[in-house]
């Protein structure tokens, strides 16, 4: 198996526990997240494929940018400046033998490197609970389209293989890059009014993205061809 890149080491895992009120209530277009619900059994974990951002210097220049801008107002819990990344799949509920499966089969998974572009940045509400409420700046509706397409052709794929996908991606939240998780009295309207103003685009140029990789088991997929 291939090992993860060095960068990723630098990825901070924080438990948070408590409960807050939502700050996105009163923001307009305010996302809801729709991930993973609740496993049947408690043996059965949640996992990501994940696609690492921060290695392209137009776009971390410019979430840089952002995330100093959401920090000047305090209340802000955690900020991805360290790992910014984007999920391709919220995988749910399988055990871990399934994960290692799931590697092995996609380990002769034939793709081709795609292009990201993101857009505005706004509020993802994720319920009640510390750190709940992030800030996500989205793919455009192009990148959407399209990695929707690219996903649902990898969902296939493992269905040929024996697997059921228990939660499609066209049914989790929008394909985004986090900036930050912030507090019940955080200032969203003003905050996000700003960066939009400042970082109105975050790449002016695609993105390509010729990799991806899941944590467990640790593991990075790469295209087959840089074309």
């Amino acid at each position: 198996m291939s090992p993860l890149p060095s960068l990723l080491h630098d990825y901070r895992f924080i438990v948070l526990c408590g409960f807050i009120l939502s700050a996105c209530d009163a923001v307009p277009n305010c996302l809801n997240r729709t991930n993973c619900l609740s496993c049947p059994h408690f043996y059965d974990v949640n996992n990501d494929v994940l696609v690492y951002l921060g290695d392209h210097s137009e776009f971390k220049s410019n979430m840089d940018e952002a995330i100093s801008i959401l920090n000047s107002y305090g209340g802000v819990y955690t900020d991805d400046k360290w790992f910014m990344h984007m999920t391709l799949q919220y995988l749910c509920c399988y055990g871990l033998s399934t994960y290692v499966e799931m590697v092995e089969a996609l380990s002769t998974y034939q793709w081709k490197p795609f292009s990201l572009r993101f857009a505005k940045v706004i509020c993802n509400y994720g319920g009640v609970g510390f750190g709940s409420n992030s800030i996500i700046v989205l793919l455009d509706d192009e990148s959407q389209n399209e990695m929707l397409d690219f996903v649902e052709q990898i969902e296939k794929y493992l269905e040929n293989q024996g697997f059921v996908i228990h939660r499609k991606r066209k049914d989790q939240e929008h394909f985004h890059s986090t900036l930050g998780t912030v507090s019940s009295d955080y200032p969203m309207e003003k905050a996000l009014a700003q960066v939009n103003e400042i970082v109105p685009i975050f790449n002016n140029k695609p993105m390509i993205i010729s990799s991806f990789f899941i944590p467990f088991p640790p593991y990075v997929f790469h295209a087959n061809s840089t074309t």
